[in-house]
């Protein structure tokens, strides 16, 4: 950037350096651009509330519900990432917090649409709605089910495998829903 006196002051005051920076960026007609970067880095959440939701999302990580590869390639955070902030060791910055809370509100919006009375009824339009929300790769729908084989079932359901959907088991899967929902909220 070029040499502007109260932009220098401003920076050389905000990053502590010396006075005779600024005479040394005057001579050189420049500020140099790793000072503007810096200005522009990303901020840590600090509110106690921010502070509270990152909680129950790290709590809502650990439970395995949700599929952490997934939740990287979503947000476009490095699963590494992800995981050494599950493990508590520090605050994410406010994006990733923001990014990782969209989405899991998103899948639980997607969730909570779901009309098990429609299912119940035979509705095909709910059923394949379901069926494709069950197709979701950022939850792990056999940790959701506690590995019961009803999550197999509906995953041959889905890809055409299997033709009868298992009525019998609906309730099963409501509650499992439910509980679920009832474990994520933020």
């Amino acid at each position: 950037m070029k040499f502007e006196k109260d932009k220098a002051e401003q920076i050389i005051q905000k990053f502590g350096l010396s006075e005779k920076t600024l005479n040394v960026w005057k001579t050189r007609g420049k500020i140099p651009s790793k000072y503007l970067e810096m200005e522009k880095r990303p901020v840590r959440i600090d509110s106690e509330k921010d502070k509270s939701e990152w909680k129950k999302i790290i709590n809502i990580l650990k439970t395995g519900l949700i599929n952490k590869a997934q939740l990287s390639k979503l947000t476009e955070i490095k699963q590494d990432r992800i995981i050494y902030l599950q493990n508590g060791r520090g605050l994410p910055y406010r994006e990733e917090f923001l990014k990782i809370k969209k989405l899991l509100n998103e899948i639980r919006i997607e969730l909570k649409s779901i009309d098990f009375s429609k299912i119940r009824q035979g509705n095909e339009l709910e059923i394949e709605k379901f069926l494709e929300l069950n197709g979701n790769k950022l939850l792990v729908w056999n940790v959701i089910l506690d590995r019961d084989k009803v999550a197999r079932i509906l995953s041959s359901l889905r890809l055409g495998t299997q033709k009868q959907f298992p009525y019998d088991r609906l309730a099963f899967i409501e509650q499992k829903i439910l509980e679920f929902l009832l474990r994520t909220q933020i």
